[in-house]
C-alpha cells in the first residue's frame, strides 16, 4: 500500500507543477509494477480523471475557449465509441508497442524542442471546427486505447497547427483531459479494466501531492521541470521496454 500511495504522491506533485505527466508517467511505472497491460490503462485513466478533476478545481479559471472544448469533445465521443470496438478485437501486445512508442516519441519532441530552445514553430496555423473535432478524436481514441496523450499530443497538436497562445493551451488540454479520462474511464469500467483498489490508493497519494505541486509551480523553471518529466518518461519507457525483451 505504502508503495501505491508514494506513487500517486510522486506523479500527483508533477501534475501540478506542469499540468502533464499524470497518463505518460503513471502508465509505465504500473507497467513495471507488473500490472497487467489492459488493468493498467483502465486503472490509469480513472486515476487521471480523479487528479485532473482536482487540477480543474484548483487552475479553474473563466477564461477558457468553449467553443473549441466543444468541438474537441465532439472527438471524444466518436473515439470512445470506436475505441470499444478495437479494445475488444485488438491484441494486448499491439496496445503494448502503442503505449511504448507514445512514451520514447513525446518525451524525444520534449527533450529536443528545449535543446533547440524553440517555444514554438506553428507548421501549419488553422482554425476549423472540423480539425478542431479531428484532433479531438485522434487524441481521445489514443486514451482510450492507451490511457495517456491527453496533455502530451493534444497540447503538440494546438502548439504547432493553432496560433492560440501558452495560456489558452493550457487551459484547454486540462479541460480535455478531464473529459477523455472520465469517458475512457467508463468504458474501461464497463469492459472490467479497473482494479479500483489500486486506483484508489494511487489517487489517496495523488490529491495531496498535486496539491503540493500546485503551491509550488509559481516558484520553480517550468521549462527545465518539463525537460526532467521528458528525461524520467523516456527512461523508465526504455527500461520496461528492456524488461519486457528480456521476459
Amino acid at each position: 500500500m505504502f508503495v501505491e500511495i508514494l506513487i500517486g504522491f510522486i506523479v500527483g506533485i508533477l501534475i501540478g507543477l506542469t499540468g502533464i505527466g499524470g497518463g505518460a508517467l503513471m502508465m509505465p511505472l504500473l507497467l513495471l509494477i507488473g500490472i497487467p497491460p489492459l488493468i493498467a490503462i483502465g486503472t490509469n485513466l480513472i486515476f487521471n480523471f480523479v487528479t485532473k478533476a482536482w487540477s480543474v478545481f484548483l487552475h479553474y479559471t473563466r477564461k477558457i475557449n468553449w467553443k473549441i472544448v466543444g468541438f474537441l469533445f465532439i472527438g471524444i465521443i466518436l473515439a470512445n465509441f470506436i475505441a470499444f470496438f478495437i479494445i475488444k478485437s485488438v491484441k494486448i501486445i499491439f496496445l503494448f508497442y502503442l503505449i511504448i512508442s507514445i512514451l520514447i516519441l513525446g518525451s524525444l519532441y520534449n527533450i529536443i524542442r528545449f535543446i533547440m530552445k524553440k517555444d514554438r514553430h506553428i507548421f501549419y496555423a488553422i482554425n476549423s471546427s472540423i480539425t478542431y473535432i479531428f484532433f479531438g478524436f485522434i487524441v481521445a481514441l489514443l486514451v482510450s486505447l492507451t490511457s495517456i496523450g491527453a496533455g502530451l499530443i493534444l497540447t503538440f497538436l494546438l502548439i504547432h497547427f493553432t496560433k492560440l497562445n501558452e495560456k489558452e493551451i493550457v487551459k484547454i488540454t486540462l479541460i480535455f483531459g478531464f473529459l477523455a479520462t472520465f469517458f475512457g474511464s467508463i468504458l474501461h469500467g464497463t469492459l472490467g479494466n479497473i482494479n479500483y483498489k489500486l486506483a484508489a490508493l494511487l489517487i489517496i497519494g495523488s490529491i495531496p501531492g498535486s496539491y503540493f505541486g500546485y503551491l509550488l509551480h509559481n516558484k520553480v523553471d517550468y521549462k527545465k521541470l518539463r525537460l526532467v518529466l521528458a528525461v524520467m518518461i523516456l527512461v523508465v519507457s526504455f527500461i520496461l521496454g528492456i524488461k519486457y525483451i528480456l521476459t
